[in-house]
């Protein structure tokens, strides 16, 4: 997530680089942005 938040490759690259379809980085992304969302991982004070 750190290598397209930051701009640096795009989907298809980051498939191309990992090995897996573009499919599974776009499900990543919104895996990614659902946990966001929903606070999940976000430490409690």
């Amino acid at each position: 997530m750190a290598l397209l938040k930051g701009g640096e490759y795009s989907t298809a690259e980051l498939a191309d680089l990992f090995g897996v379809a573009r499919s599974t980085v776009y499900r990543a992304v919104e895996r990614e942005r659902t946990r966001n969302v929903m606070g999940v991982g976000t430490p409690v004070s």
